[in-house]
């Protein structure tokens, strides 16, 4: 088992040819096998383990606030794509800051977990991640949002809460 001295869950797993890779949230500091500090009140855990189940490394993804993967994430020819559900400011590894209460905060890791490339989606309202696939070489966010138009939304929203597709 891998865990913190603090509340971990699993969220998601995938498997390539040589690795395996586990993604979950974590509220948890730097203890057990969490190499690294929190950043907020609950962050993203990732950790890559090989075939037989041996822990290779492991990266805390989060800000100030709540950040959390919600489903699923994408592992193509070893970089990470993970969609982030994100109520942070610009602080720990969110290098951005908010549009609104919540964000989708999109954090590419590397073969090696180094984050190396993020950006965020999001209107004036709340919005966040549910899921994500890889079609056709493309990806296909499905979020929720309460946003009207602004930012990155370009038509208001029908009512509380409405299917995103990015």
């Amino acid at each position: 088992s891998f865990g913190s001295s603090d509340f971990d869950f699993l969220v998601n797993l995938k498997a390539d040819d040589s690795y395996i890779y586990v993604a979950g949230n974590s509220a948890g500091e730097q203890s057990g096998d969490k190499s690294e500090p929190s950043y907020g009140l609950r962050d993203v855990w990732m950790l890559k383990l090989d075939q037989n189940g041996t822990y290779i490394w492991d990266k805390t993804i989060g800000g100030n606030n709540f950040d959390m993967l919600r489903k699923d994430f994408i592992v193509k020819e070893g970089v990470i794509l993970l969609p982030i559900g994100s109520a942070s400011a610009a602080s720990g590894l969110r290098e951005l800051p908010l549009k609104g209460p919540a964000d989708i905060w999109v954090v590419k890791l590397d073969e090696n977990g180094d984050v190396f490339h993020q950006y965020t989606l999001g209107g004036a309202g709340a919005d966040s991640d549910s899921d994500v696939i890889l079609y056709d070489q493309n990806v296909l966010l499905a979020c929720n949002s309460s946003s009207d138009a602004s930012f990155d939304k370009s038509e208001d929203s029908n009512g509380s809460i409405d299917l995103w597709l990015l």
